[in-house]
């Protein structure tokens, strides 16, 4: 029977079209029961080769907030309990990204098949954060679930509350201005539920089913790192990895080093719905860049214990010699659930090794 739990837990929807995966779906809701906890060879030795991060003396000039996936609630508003809502304001700005359209001219789906068209109202979503979210993606595989008039109406939502979205064809990158620093933000992803020649969001192509960094075009990730070149400090938010799996690929953390490499400062990662572990990368002369691959699911109606989870990682920011020195802080975690009218983030949840170091 392990070989069949191996054959199981070892599918990989990204890249596939509906007609392609929907014999798998099987397999797929066993990996999302299941998880998939094994990582490929040399990665967990490369994660814990990462380098010590001393703390810089003085206090920091700011704390960003890292969020993963924003997705639907079936309808309800958002209620942090005030553990999370603490959380959430110790920092002077958070960015996630977000995985369900606002389209207030579509329907808000309340009832499965719920999952396969994403949509939320923007007041139930963004309420949650009392102002402090500050950007988010729209580069990941559900941006045109409402059509591309829904990803336009979408961006429109945020904007009209103060969200900077970013990630798409109109606007691959933003300058979010946080307590004196200019952060340099964009978002890209692996590429859309339909493939699309022509898509409207920010795609690395070939990132969806990589083995090696070099499957990937990076070009787009290297027009946005030129362009951001005089932020203070540059943030990519990148929709990647596998679903429900713990560790991130071998080619991940290849393609991590070349986007250090060629300027990104904090790497966080969206999509597998599960949080993954984060790295220290080193850069000679300049502070070390830092990886999170995947922050879980901040808010979510998705079934599943691991998928239940929310995430936020703070990132206490400094001015050094070298430049902006970011260093992360111990991640808050917190349980999705509904309570009567309303979807609850539930604070109190003990942060696991998978998700902070290894």
């Amino acid at each position: 029977m392990r070989w069949l739990a191996r054959w199981a837990l070892g599918f990989r929807a990204e890249g596939l079209g509906l007609a392609e995966a929907l014999p798998h779906a099987g397999r797929y809701l066993a990996k999302q029961a299941l998880g998939q906890r094994a990582a490929e060879p040399g990665v967990e030795a490369w994660l814990r080769a990462g380098p010590p991060a001393p703390r810089p003396p003085g206090p920091p000039l700011a704390r960003l907030g890292l969020l993963g996936d924003l997705m639907w609630t079936r309808g309800l508003p958002v209620r942090p309990d005030p553990a999370v809502r603490a959380a959430f304001a110790a920092c002077d700005a958070l960015i996630g990204n977000l995985e369900t359209p606002l389209d207030p001219a579509a329907r808000v789906p309340h009832r499965l098949p719920d999952h396969r068209r994403y949509n939320s109202r923007a007041a139930d979503l963004l309420g949650a954060f009392d102002g402090r979210l500050r950007a988010a993606s729209l580069a990941n595989n559900h941006a045109l679930d409402q059509g591309p008039a829904g990803l336009r109406r979408t961006a429109e939502a945020l904007a009209a509350a103060g969200v900077l979205p970013v990630g798409t064809r109109d606007r691959p990158t933003a300058r979010l201005p946080v307590a004196g620093l200019e952060l340099g933000l964009a978002a890209a992803g692996w590429g859309l539920n339909a493939p699309d020649p022509d898509p409207p969001v920010v795609v690395l192509p070939g990132l969806a089913r990589a083995r090696r960094a070099a499957d990937v075009d990076l070009g787009p990730a290297r027009a946005a790192a030129a362009a951001l070149a005089t932020a203070d400090l540059r943030v990519l938010l990148l929709h990647w990895g596998h679903e429900f799996e713990a560790f991130p690929t071998a080619a991940q953390t290849e393609l991590a080093e070349a986007l250090a490499d060629m300027g990104w400062d904090l790497i966080a990662g969206s999509h597998p719905h599960e949080p993954q572990p984060l790295r220290a990368l080193p850069r000679p002369g300049r502070p070390p860049a830092w990886v999170a691959f995947s922050l879980g699911n901040a808010v979510s109606a998705m079934p599943g214990r691991r998928a239940g989870t929310g995430w936020l990682l703070p990132v206490d920011l400094w001015r050094s010699p070298a430049g902006v020195a970011a260093l992360p802080a111990p991640p808050v975690a917190w349980r999705n659930r509904r309570a009567g009218g309303a979807h609850v983030l539930d604070g109190g949840l003990e942060v696991g090794r998978h998700g902070w170091g290894v």
